[in-house]
């Protein structure tokens, strides 16, 4: 069950560093309710920097109370905080982990950390590799080198451990 974990969360950080998640349109629900609409440049010390029709803003974390990310287009899906729906997340990936990683400020830093990984490159790269993550299928990526590379891979194990023990 834990490797399964792990293989899973795994596939779903490739695909968020593939699509690059954060560059995703997002609508950030505030705590006074207020939403704003815009692309998430980056997390850092507790605070997201938003690229917004008004320009660059700085949301602290304990302001937030949702994230929907969507594409350009501004289709929006729950991704984060408080989302309650059980279908795909980033790149059709389980959504209740998407969740986890997307809404855990620390495991978020961690997945920016992962987009100048060489290893995580070469899964880009790798045509099979994409095409079994895409599809979830698991005994390719069990049998494909380069991925379990990344199992192995302490950043990719510290996010798992986190990701399991929010649940």
């Amino acid at each position: 069950m834990k490797r399964t974990a792990t293989v899973a969360t795994a596939m779903i950080l490739v695909v968020m560093v593939a699509c690059n998640v954060l560059a995703l349109t997002s609508h950030i629900e505030l705590n006074d309710g207020s939403v704003v609409v815009g692309e998430i440049e980056s997390f850092s010390n507790g605070t997201y920097t938003v690229k917004s029709s008004l320009g660059m803003l700085a949301i602290p974390e304990k302001n937030v109370t949702n994230i929907r990310t969507g594409s350009s287009s501004g289709k929006a899906k729950d991704e984060g905080r408080n989302a309650g729906n059980s279908g795909g997340g980033a790149g059709g990936m389980p959504s209740d982990l998407t969740n986890a990683i997307i809404s855990d400020s620390a495991i978020m830093e961690k997945v920016m950390e992962l987009n100048n990984d060489p290893d995580v490159k070469a899964i880009l790269n790798d045509p099979a590799a994409m095409q079994a993550i895409q599809t979830g299928d698991m005994s390719a990526l069990m049998s494909n080198p380069s991925f379990m590379k990344l199992l192995t891979k302490p950043q990719i194990e510290d996010i798992s451990r986190r990701v399991q023990r929010g649940k």
